[in-house]
């Protein structure tokens, strides 16, 4: 299945490609280029970006296009042509029926979704599209369904709060303030105005990174959606960061919380059990992984900027690695590991 970035991409540009490509299921899976004007999609720009980078993305995978463009004679266009976007005419279509699989594959990606507006509006978009199809066209789809499944074993359930997601997503797509009442982790609450910058898509659960109005200096926070009781869209404008970019933001990050401070930490890890270096190496844990041997040993060396998330990684693999720095991080396992111990 295609990517949609080869860097972490953040549940916006997921969500948006999404509702993009269920969309393409109309028409015998070809939508007129006019469409894009619809401001759900985003700017003009930002759908003909999306488009080539979906694209280039599948042309590198499967060694052929996922999209072709078509101008009114019926005419195809070349990747690189982006006039379309500006033409009333002409439209946007699978360059070939079995591109029709990405549909379910990326569908699935969202299901703890389920229960919420945003699914809804899939599986509508999916079952009008899937009416203008052939017999042999549904069948094949149909089909695809089955071939593709996300286990999210444990994942949240937001069917509850369809309210909620609704409002974030809202703010976040037309770029306007966020009056949110939420749960704080003593289990408080508080209001306050936010400026929704992304919705993360993290081990199950949905993340709203925010900046705050009344702290504009303030490195942005990442709120879990469950905690959002009340969130009312509001009509004030803000200006999105134009410098912004997710990807960058979570570079130095183990996991999605930051640091309080610009602090580096350069972690090293030994790995003392061989049978688990195959499945090290097979994930990326930051975006600056490193692994080398010294002395048929292996290590592994990152940097991050928080210590929380790493501790409790380490703690998952027991006696399998080894923290050798910083020290910060041997304190808290020690620490972990000793309080565990007195619970036995």
């Amino acid at each position: 299945m295609a990517k949609v970035n080869k860097k972490k991409a953040d549940g916006t540009t997921l969500i948006r490609s999404i509702k993009l490509i269920v969309k393409l299921l109309g028409m015998h899976g070809q939508v007129p280029a006019d469409f894009l004007s619809d401001p759900a999609w985003g700017s003009p720009t930002t759908v003909r970006r999306l488009l080539k980078v979906l694209n280039s993305a599948w042309e590198s995978e499967r060694g052929e296009l996922l999209f072709e463009f078509v101008n009114a004679a019926g005419t195809a266009w070349t990747q690189g042509e982006d006039r379309f976007i500006r033409l009333r005419d002409g439209a946007v279509r699978f360059a070939h029926t079995s591109n029709l699989a990405v549909i379910p594959a990326y569908m699935q990606l969202l299901r703890l979704l389920q229960g919420t507006f945003l699914e809804q509006d899939f599986q509508t978009l999916y079952d009008q599209g899937r009416q203008n199809l052939s017999k042999k066209e549904r069948l094949y789809l149909d089909r695809s369904s089955r071939k593709f499944y996300n286990i999210i074993k444990g994942a949240k359930d937001y069917s509850q709060q369809s309210e909620q997601v609704k409002q974030v997503y809202k703010g976040l797509l037309q770029e306007k303030v966020l009056s949110v009442t939420r749960r704080k982790s003593d289990g408080t609450e508080a209001k306050e105005n936010l400026l929704p910058l992304s919705i993360l898509l993290f081990q199950g659960g949905l993340y709203l990174l925010a900046n705050s109005p009344d702290h504009p200096d303030a490195r942005p926070k990442s709120y879990r959606i469950e905690t959002l009781i009340e969130v009312i869209c509001t009509r004030k404008k803000f200006r999105y960061p134009a410098n912004f970019d997710p990807s960058a933001f979570f570079k130095d990050t183990f996991g999605i919380f930051q640091g309080e401070s610009t602090k580096i930490y350069k972690v090293e890890i030994e790995i003392l059990s061989p049978d688990i270096v195959e499945y090290l190496r097979a994930r990326r844990w930051t975006a600056n992984d490193e692994y080398i041997e010294r002395a048929g040993k292996t290590f592994l060396r990152m940097q991050v900027n928080n210590l929380t998330e790493v501790a409790s990684w380490v703690l998952s693999f027991g006696p399998s690695i080894r923290v050798v720095a910083p020290k910060e991080l041997r304190d808290r396992v020690r620490t972990s590991l000793s309080d565990a111990a007195s619970n036995y």
